[in-house]
């Protein structure tokens, strides 16, 4: 296939999509698994390209100080993500009731993982001759 235009490009990718979104409906079940095993939430899945699909877990959440609380009354509140299991692909099935070569769960090929934060805590009050205090 020769993908001339970017019309083209989008067109093989909405095709990959059609064919992976059926898959990632199947791991929606698999998703409460996975949070009630692993003290986490899974908040989201989606397919990044024909091959590859992203599970977003997140792992907790600050309680921020109010107005008139010292910034160090924040808290960190954390049920973490058993990273040693969620790294094995056998930890996970893909399957599809649209795709006949997922109509049998499997495990995928390969898992990788990224982090990244996205809340954070100011645990610090004050800074004095450049330091926190």
């Amino acid at each position: 296939m020769c993908i001339e235009t970017i019309s083209d490009v989008t067109s093989a990718v909405l095709r990959s999509l059609r064919l992976l979104l059926p898959a990632v409906a199947a791991l929606i079940p698999l998703a409460v698994c996975i949070r009630s095993a692993n003290a986490t939430e899974l908040v989201a899945v989606q397919p990044l390209t024909d091959r590859i699909l992203m599970l977003h877990f997140d792992d907790g959440y600050v309680e921020h100080h109010r107005k008139g609380q010292p910034r160090s009354a924040e808290k960190v509140v954390t049920v973490p993500l058993d990273v040693d299991r969620a790294a094995l692909p056998r930890s996970y099935r893909i399957s599809s009731t649209d795709d006949a070569a997922f109509k049998q769960p499997l495990a995928p090929v390969r898992v990788g993982r990224k982090s990244k934060g996205t809340d954070f805590a100011w645990f610090a009050d004050k800074f004095e001759n450049g330091r926190v205090i």
